[in-house]
């Protein structure tokens, strides 16, 4: 290792004053311009990154002194320039560590990493902190200037710098096949993203490359000692060190990582998106190399067979399912894959020792369909109005459906889950311009003489009403149709089809959802009411138990004064009695 005292040198060589000075104004500038990065996307992970920089050419200065000082130079400069040029790659690793973790989070890549996401930044980061702590102990041992010292935290900076390399490749290998498992079976998020993770994962392994070979260089330089080949040749020392390190900073600059990867999301969907955000929480789950699957003959054949079957009772009406619909999807790619999905979702229904495989089709599809519908749905047109009709019809469909994966899609709550359906539904009002040339269409069977009762448009007060006038009149008009709704199933024809469990949902103001989403009294009376609709259709497969579970997410936060509001309605659907 370390020279007897009396052959002890601190250089080796006559430290250059024109490379140290370049350096200093490379790293400098490098570290100019990542600070101004950082401030301007609030990347703030970078934060070491730059911190790294900032080391470098300071270091450098040191260096620059000791050029002055040859061959009677002093402690301090030495230490200055061998401590902080020693630790800054740890500080260059940290961040590309973190760098990483947000890539995986941005991509939905978690399936494709070995070690937990949550984990990962941390596992990393803790081996580059057990590095910078040892180099750092052992660049502060030497600075006591003796041989004997200097010795000591060499053995120390060696260690630090073996676990900086162990951590070091383990990361390259994590973040290879990450790329590569994510490459072969890339995930929604990386189908249908706009920030270029890829050009960054690109950028990371050349940083990381110039940064391993800089730590094997100087792991090499100190196992060799005071008097080894390496460390007596400034060109060796000056390349690695500086250039390689220079470099990285360069090629982080120049790929620098963008905002999304400071919160780790896509850009947020205006709240007023509604079929958006239900884009977003499927896209989430659904992953897939190809628009189209070898299980596709087979979801058709179901739908044709069994699902168009199950979505209507009287003939008429599943001939238009079974016929009219698929013949629209044929022209309409977003109203095939509505059809491949919910087709999908049903045989998870039917077979549960496949649901996952069913699931994963069915994510699929729906949101490859919502992508397409999402475009065209703000322009309707005679055209494409019948595809868009039936595509939203399946998509209410599909969210009743859908109760049991709400954990899936974040809708653990009943009540949110239900008031995110009633956006939904009437996202489709786009379409009421449209609505007597779809009547007139292959799909007029759906439109039945029951459902007509949403065009009237009576008022009615409710008695006792604390509420302000604008709210009581939305109270008031949401009870007029919630009435013409149920007067509208006790007198339809039998089998009662399911198409009328959205008539109150489509008939109501947008204002009376702000107050449902405010837990208003009134409303979740109202919505209390409505369940027990649902629960007349609970014989459909994609309907079920969703009145029951409704009902007592209601009745949870409801009052206890006014629990006798829903007297009726509990009694209804807990007891099973006629309407």
């Amino acid at each position: 290792m370390a020279t007897e005292a009396s052959s002890f040198k601190l250089y080796r060589y006559d430290p250059s004053i024109g490379a140290a000075v370049v350096f200093i104004l490379l790293f400098l500038g490098g570290s100019c311009i990542h600070t101004y990065q950082v401030a301007r996307t609030r990347t703030w992970f970078f934060v070491p990154f730059v911190l790294g920089g900032y080391f470098e050419w300071i270091g450098y200065i040191g260096r620059a002194i000791s050029g002055t000082q040859s061959p009677n130079w002093t402690v301090q400069p030495y230490i200055q320039q061998t401590l902080l040029l020693l630790i800054a790659p740890t500080l260059f690793a940290a961040s590309i560590y973190m760098e990483l973790g947000r890539i995986v989070l941005l991509t939905n890549g978690d399936s494709y990493c070995w070690i937990r996401r949550q984990w990962l930044t941390k596992i990393f980061l803790l081996g580059d902190i057990i590095s910078f702590i040892m180099q750092g102990a052992g660049g502060g041992i030497m600075a006591s200037g003796s041989a004997s010292a200097l010795s000591t935290g060499e053995h120390i900076i060696i260690g630090g710098l073996v676990v900086q390399l162990i951590f070091f490749s383990l990361f390259l290998v994590t973040t290879l096949k990450f790329h590569i498992g994510i490459q072969n079976g890339p995930t929604r998020k990386v189908l249908h993203s706009q920030p270029p993770w890829e050009r960054h994962i690109y950028a990371m392994y050349g940083g990381s490359l110039l940064i391993f070979v800089r730590s094997v260089f100087r792991l090499i330089e100190y196992a060799q000692g005071n008097d080894g080949y390496l460390v007596t040749h400034e060109a060796y020392i000056s390349s690695p060190m500086g250039e390689g390190l220079d470099n990285a900073s360069g090629l982080a600059a120049g790929v620098h990582p963008p905002g999304e990867l400071c919160n780790s999301r896509f850009p947020s969907i205006s709240d007023s998106d509604a079929f958006g955000s239900f884009h977003e929480k499927v896209a989430e789950a659904a992953y897939f190399a190809h628009e189209w699957t070898s299980q596709d003959p087979e979801l058709m054949h179901h739908f044709t067979l069994h699902t168009s079957k199950s979505l209507a009772r009287r003939q008429p009406m599943q001939e238009v399912w079974q016929v009219a619909v698929p013949t629209l999807a044929y022209a309409s790619e977003f109203l095939m894959h509505g059809i491949l999905a919910l087709s999908a979702l049903h045989l998870a229904h039917l077979k549960p020792e496949n649901y996952s495989r069913y699931m994963t089709n069915s994510r699929f599809h729906i949101s490859l369909g919502l992508r397409s519908f999402r475009r065209i749905l703000p322009s309707p047109t005679t055209d494409n109005c019948c595809a868009l009709f039936a595509f939203s019809s399946l998509i209410m469909v599909y969210i009743y459906a859908s109760p049991a994966e709400s954990a899936e899609f974040d809708m653990v709550d009943t009540l949110e889950s239900t008031l995110h359906l009633f956006k939904l539904c009437r996202g489709t009002l786009v379409l009421k311009p449209f609505m007597l040339h779809v009547r007139n269409s292959s799909l007029g069977p759906l439109f039945r003489q029951e459902f007509g009762a949403l065009e009237f448009d009576e008022r009615q007060l409710i008695e006792s009403d604390p509420a302000e006038p604008e709210e009581r009149n939305t109270f008031s008009q949401a009870l007029h149709h919630l009435q013409l709704s149920f007067k509208a199933i006790h007198n339809a024809e039998l089998p009662l089809e399911c198409g009328m469990i959205y008539m109150w949902p489509l008939s109501v103001k947008e204002e009376f959802f702000d107050l449902l989403r405010q837990r208003r009294a009134v409303a979740l009376v109202l919505l209390g009411f409505y369940c027990a609709q649902l629960h007349v259709f609970c014989d459909y497969w994609f309907v079920g138990r969703r009145g029951h579970l409704l009902f007592s997410s209601i009745s949870a936060v409801l009052p206890s004064r006014l629990a006798s509001w829903l007297d009726w309605p509990r009694d209804f659907i807990f007891e099973d009695r006629d309407v």
